[in-house]
């Protein structure tokens, strides 16, 4: 490993020209720590057609100036499923917390989550917006905050195989792919780590999200009905206690 973790989180062009969003890069950029750790942004050149011309200038400077800030272009808009998938396939032995552009990050974040990682070995750090009961090896309470994958957590499907089946849930799709690959996690209050304001969040989820969220039980469905194999396996793991 190169970096004790890397930062990955993505945008698109309603939020990334707000001064909002330097702000926020800026608490990944500035952070006070001792471990070592990498930005990375991830954007699409389907929306962004002219790269770091499309940008805004601060953006691209501080790329130029930070050489712990990088941006990996990617053609297609996955969304955001781009804040995970292609940081993994360019640092597949890293340590990637995927992240939102719209919570920007205490400055002791990357010290407190390395430790967290360092104090629990082959375990996720999942930070959530509240606590489920359910002690089983899945994420799906996670609707804001941190997730902080370690190299081989996530089972080995892509970012496409989620659109196709979870249309913009990636947090579901996540909670899947944690339970086919075995995985284990330490949830962790988000709130202690990052600015989430959670009116903005919650206002999101109503308005955009409800009518999906409310049929949420028919995507994991039609995937297993499909896919029976990907059932077989969840329900092999689904128990397993961190």
């Amino acid at each position: 490993m190169n970096y004790d973790i890397i930062l990955s989180f993505t945008s698109w062009k309603g939020r990334i020209y707000d001064t909002s969003f330097l702000f926020v890069l800026l608490s990944m950029l500035t952070q006070k720590t001792t471990f070592k750790y990498k930005v990375v942004l991830v954007l699409s050149t389907d929306e962004f057609k002219n790269k770091e011309k499309d940008l805004p200038p601060k953006i691209v400077e501080l790329n130029e100036l930070c050489d712990w800030f990088e941006i990996i272009w990617t053609k297609e808009n996955t969304k955001a499923y781009k804040k995970y998938f292609p940081t993994r396939r360019a640092y597949p032995n890293e340590n990637i917390c995927a992240l939102d552009d719209d919570s920007p990050l205490h400055s002791d974040f990357v010290e407190r989550f390395c430790k967290l990682l360092k104090d629990n070995p082959d375990k996720m750090i999942i930070g959530t917006d509240h606590f489920a009961n359910n002690k089983s090896n899945t994420i799906r309470c996670v609707r804001f905050g941190a997730a902080c994958f370690r190299p081989h957590s996530l089972y080995d499907l892509d970012e496409r195989f989620g659109r196709n089946y979870f249309l913009d849930h990636d947090d579901e799709y996540f909670a899947l792919l944690s339970v086919l690959a075995g995985a284990h996690s330490v949830r962790v209050d988000i709130h202690r780590y990052i600015q989430v304001d959670r009116f903005q969040q919650n206002h999101r989820l109503a308005t955009v999200g409800q009518l999906r969220y409310n049929n949420l039980r028919s995507l994991w469905d039609k995937c297993f009905r499909e896919h029976p194999e990907l059932r077989d396996l969840y329900n092999k793991n689904k128990n397993i206690k961190n």
